[in-house]
């Protein structure tokens, strides 16, 4: 009777991990193709400030996913491992009480297989998740510092503009200087000649 309760938690157990994991996976490969997206929309958009903050926002929202996903990653691992460590303590009790090739040995042992298994799977899937957290944190990593080279392309920029403007100031008040110069000492002279002459 014991065997049947522990089955049905179990499986209710897995049931809810399942589901839990299933969500996650659906809202991860609903922002893939999300910034999928908006990476092939971005080609109109009218500034890269606007292209890295989109990017960084998806970034963002995919590692959170991914994080949340290890959590439940990781308790799942933890309880997965936890009864392994139980199915190991019954299997050496049952090879103490009956010897190693009873009925209950083996049931043990695939039992045993069995959790050893799924414990390694799970192992396996946290992994993974993990590689992919510290890929995308890397991504994002280098997203900033795109912006941050950006922002000083762009100051630089501006800098020369501001000096481009001081020199055309600059060279505006000398034509202006001459202009006034001619006026006074060309012009002024050549009318007072041409009125003197009529």
């Amino acid at each position: 009777m014991a065997t049947d309760v522990g089955i049905k938690v179990k499986v209710d157990g897995e049931k809810t991990f399942r589901s839990a994991i299933q969500a996650i996976n659906q809202q991860t490969k609903e922002l893939n193709a999300e910034m999928k997206a908006a990476m092939a929309g971005m080609s109109g958009m009218a500034s890269s400030e606007e292209k890295v903050a989109q990017q960084t926002k998806l970034l963002s929202d995919y590692i959170d996913k991914n994080k949340e996903k290890v959590q439940v990653l990781s308790q799942q691992y933890d309880q997965a491992k936890t009864r392994l460590d139980e199915l190991g303590r019954e299997l050496d009790e049952a090879k103490s009480k009956g010897g190693e090739n009873t009925a209950e040995v083996q049931r043990a042992e695939n039992a045993y297989n069995r959790q050893a298994a799924e414990v390694a799977k799970l192992g396996t899937q946290l992994a993974n998740t993990n590689a992919e957290i510290a890929e995308s944190e890397a991504k994002l990593k280098t997203l900033g510092t795109s912006a941050s080279e950006s922002a000083k392309r762009l100051k630089a920029a501006g800098e020369s503009l501001q000096s481009i403007g001081k020199g055309l100031q600059t060279a505006g008040g000398s034509l202006t200087k001459i202009g006034t110069n001619l006026t006074k000492y060309v012009t002024a002279p050549v009318l007072a000649v041409g009125t003197a002459a009529v």
